[in-house]
């Protein structure tokens, strides 16, 4: 039986529809079944065999009886609402004689709905049943006869014809409501027809795709079953499975950021399917910022952080129900020392007095806390602990030892609220030795400086430098101190306890009360000691070159303790001395031979006068002279007795008779 409507209550369910269809907000249906057709099977892939379809709410399997042994199979031509709405990606398709049945699903009389998407191929013609719930007398469901799709209750009551048509070959998404007393049948979401007539109390089963009582078989594709229950007066169509916001499958480029102890910005890359899923974005640590935390589809998502003070930390972000993990490593410490290179850290060297030393310290970012020691007794921190950038003040007691010292651990720093401390958080402290010290030496040098490119002198090189010119004599005198730790390679720290190089005539000093000194023993560089100048001229350097090292002062390019430098010329070798142009390629500026300068000494003995001095040069031979007067046009006459070498010393004995005004020199012939 057909039950009309009348034009006026068609107009009045018009107007109820347009305005349900304004308001988004969804009711809460209870799903009592749900068979997605494919998607929950196991095994199920497009082509095979559908033995059974799985619920995925209500746990009641679909049981599809064969025809001729066949049984109907998966198919991937889905319709495209159901896929966008759904994530369906398989359906089911039934020949003539296959159908699925299953316990009925419930026993309500109202307040239900039952919807599915339909394609009935190419087959419009006959009676059949696509979804009921009940059996064929009593119950309700979704009924194709011919050409129309319609409503059916009991097997007597058929409403919908002419509203809702069968296309061949044409998708359709069909549902049957019934809410509060009036039972509507919508396609595609538009309600088509209603009827108040009631339904009897469904019974004992569930069937899809037909019925052995009276033969309705279907032939065609169905897909997304489901049934559904709902408090009166609650339904909207929005409830309906074409109005759905299908499950989001979720995809994030990386779930693991690691990013700099400064304040910053990152974004998390996320895809979406489908393509209007939507995500949200929650941050479980106040450091960790998110300008947006919904959105819709594929999504470049922005986050940001705060300034790190303290140790290491770890936030998470949650985008989508899918944990994002945000490590920020620490503050970072940096001194601008002179030194670098001692495994990764950098160091200093500081004078024998001892006294307060300041060392700037660049903490980035400016927000890191620090606490600072150190753990050698002869330093005393003053700057204990602080956040940011500042100067570390602390002071050395003086050396006393008459060697160098210094302590592997330095000065160094950990983080207010953590360990903090690596290679790259402390920097060594070296201490010169008091003077003189035992195996301490002091040579000297002299020679004339021949120009070589002065024309690459730094641009910024003193006037005294640049004013150097052939010939001019210079001076060199060191003092080399036993007990000088190796920093790195061969390279001694505080090496040299006093160094200074002179060209008198021109007013050129470069001088330091402590520098490094390095030992190069190498194929390219045999014998080589270098002082680094770079911070007193420019970026000048020098070098001490000998042909020859090996037997005497250097020997595998150890520091021999004591330092001896008194045989550096030997046999026919000869040594030298370069300016370079730190910068680049290392040009020589200026170079020269040098000649040792021996040091006269007198030991007074019975009967006697001794004059000494130490040398086992064999290049530059000083002989011994003397004068009665050092006025202008002093007459130096050779002393005619002959040396006495024992070893490294020459020795002179003169008769106590001598001049008692008498001046002593060595003259280099």
């Amino acid at each position: 039986m057909l039950r009309k409507l009348g034009p006026f209550r068609w107009f009045f369910l018009l107007l109820i529809t347009l305005f349900l269809a304004a308001v988004p907000v969804r009711a809460t249906v209870t799903v009592l079944s749900y068979w997605h057709m494919g998607e929950h099977d196991p095994g199920a892939v497009s082509g095979g065999r559908c033995n059974s379809t799985v619920d995925s709410v209500g746990g009641d399997t679909l049981a599809f009886a064969p025809e001729s042994g066949h049984y109907p199979y998966y198919t991937n031509g889905v319709a495209a609402s159901a896929a966008q709405q759904t994530g369906s990606s398989l359906g089911v398709a039934i020949t003539n004689g296959e159908y699925g049945t299953a316990a009925v699903v419930t026993t309500a009389g109202d307040n239900f709905g039952i919807e599915c998407w339909v394609n009935p191929g190419t087959n419009n013609t006959g009676s059949q049943i696509l979804a009921y719930n009940g059996l064929r007398g009593n119950g309700w469901g979704i009924y194709q006869n011919g050409t129309n799709f319609e409503g059916l209750f009991g097997g007597e009551i058929f409403f919908g014809a002419g509203t809702a048509i069968a296309t061949p070959g044409t998708w359709i998404h069909l549902a049957l409501v019934r809410n509060n007393g009036d039972t509507t049948l919508y396609t595609n979401g538009v309600p088509v027809s209603t009827t108040a007539e009631a339904p009897l109390t469904p019974s004992t089963s569930f069937t899809v795709g037909g019925d052995a009582q009276f033969g309705d078989y279907f032939t065609g594709v169905i897909d997304e079953v489901r049934v559904f229950t709902f408090t009166a007066g609650q339904f909207s169509t929005n409830d309906l499975l074409y109005f759905q916001t299908p499950p989001g499958v979720y995809n994030l480029a990386s779930t693991n950021y690691n990013e700099g102890a400064s304040a910053g910005t990152d974004t998390v890359v996320l895809t979406t399917s489908p393509a209007n899923a939507v995500w949200t974005a929650t941050a479980n640590a106040t450091w960790l910022h998110l300008p947006s935390t919904s959105g819709v589809g594929n999504s470049n998502i922005l986050f940001g952080f705060d300034d790190n003070p303290g140790v290491p930390r770890k936030g998470t972000l949650t985008i989508a129900d899918q944990s994002v993990t945000v490590s920020q490593g620490q503050a970072t410490l940096s001194f601008p020392l002179s030194y670098t290179g001692f495994y990764g850290c950098d160091f200093m060297e500081i004078p024998a007095s001892g006294g307060a030393t300041n060392v700037p310290m660049t903490v980035t970012p400016n927000v890191g806390q620090w606490t600072c020691s150190a753990s050698a007794n002869w330093i005393h921190v003053q700057t204990a602990s602080g956040t940011g950038s500042t100067d570390i003040a602390f002071t050395a007691d003086p050396n006393t030892n008459g060697t160098v010292r210094w302590n592997y651990d330095g000065v160094s720093f950990d983080s207010a609220e953590g360990p903090f401390r690596s290679v790259n958080t402390k920097f060594l402290v070296y201490q010169q030795a008091s003077t003189p010290g035992p195996g301490q030496a002091t040579y000297q040098f002299t020679g004339h400086l021949i120009p070589y490119l002065p024309q690459d002198a730094p641009a910024n090189a003193s006037a005294a430098l640049l004013s150097v010119a052939s010939n001019d004599v210079f001076y060199l005198t060191m003092t080399l101190v036993t007990g000088a730790p190796v920093v790195y390679s061969a390279t001694y720290a505080c090496g040299v306890n006093n160094i200074t190089f002179s060209v008198p005539s021109r007013g050129l000093v470069y001088s330091a009360s402590f520098e490094d000194f390095e030992v190069l023993d190498e194929v390219n560089s045999p014998n080589e000691l270098r002082w680094g100048a770079a911070n007193l001229d420019s970026t000048v350097g020098m070098i001490f070159w000998a042909d020859d090292l090996t037997s005497t002062a250097l020997a595998n390019g150890d520091m021999p303790n004591p330092l001896n430098l008194t045989g550096f010329h030997s046999g026919e070798s000869f040594s030298q001395i370069f300016l370079i142009n730190g910068n680049g390629e290392n040009p020589t500026l200026f170079m020269g031979d040098l000649v040792p300068m021996p040091t006269l000494n007198i030991t007074p003995q019975p009967g006697t006068n001794v004059i000494w001095w130490v040398t086992s040069d064999a290049t530059y031979t000083p002989v011994l002279q003397s004068t009665t007067s050092l006025t202008g046009g002093s007459d130096w006459q050779t002393v005619t007795n002959a040396p006495v070498t024992l070893g490294l010393t020459n020795s002179v004995a003169l008769p106590e008779s001598a001049p008692a005004d008498q001046f002593f020199r060595l003259k280099i012939l």
